[in-house]
């Protein structure tokens, strides 16, 4: 059995690796990306080490305590690649599919290091409930935008840094510094987008779908 220091419960004696892998630190000024090539290929440009454990253990950054300084402010690029994984399934970012992820853990407990447990805490938490004059959301039909098949209509530049453009197409999401917009979203699709970038949990109290 491997010890019980080793990163997180998901090690074993026989771990999932990359074949080949390279980590570097990111040029200044590169842009960030994360993407899964075809042929089992993982591409990660300008990243820290915390967001890099974040997502391959599938967290959100109120879930992590005990980084030091140096994870979060130190970017990295990472080139790795696995003859293992000819098919990658559907994913959403920043989560990786778990043949990847397995992989992505194995290689920043090596590189790095890393050692971690963990442990169940009490923590605050946000609320997101009906203010007291009630909701003056309307509920949205995205029926017969789907149908007509057209573009929405540009939107007004928003306060908060988010340039003008296309509304987001029915169901989905666009955020800015300080702006998040939505065009027939789910409360859960709300409250999931929250939780990966606030420092505390969501909670949603409104009621409402």
């Amino acid at each position: 059995r491997p010890p019980r220091s080793t990163l997180f419960p998901y090690t074993t004696l026989f771990r999932s690796a990359f074949d080949v892998a390279s980590v570097k630190p990111s040029l200044p000024g590169s842009r960030q990306q994360l993407a899964i090539q075809p042929g089992g290929r993982l591409s990660v440009n300008d990243f820290s080490l915390e967001a890099l454990i974040a997502i391959c253990h599938h967290l959100a950054a109120y879930q992590m305590s005990g980084t030091e300084g140096w994870m979060k402010a130190d970017r990295w690029s990472i080139e790795a690649k696995t003859e293992e994984v000819t098919q990658i399934p559907v994913w959403s970012p920043p989560y990786l599919p778990e043949v990847i992820a397995v992989r992505l853990r194995a290689l920043l407990e090596d590189r790095f290091s890393l050692k971690a447990h963990r442990e169940t805490r009490d923590l605050k938490a946000y609320t997101l409930a009906i203010g007291k004059g009630g909701s003056k959301l309307v509920e949205s039909d995205p029926a017969p935008q789907l149908a007509a098949g057209k573009q929405s209509p540009p939107q007004s530049p928003v306060p908060g840094g988010l340039p003008a453009g296309p509304t987001p197409s029915p169901g989905a999401m666009a955020a800015g510094p300080g702006v998040i917009i939505a065009s027939a979203v789910t409360m859960d699709q709300l409250l999931t987008y929250l939780n990966k970038i606030m420092d505390l949990p969501v909670i949603d109290k409104t009621g409402m779908s």
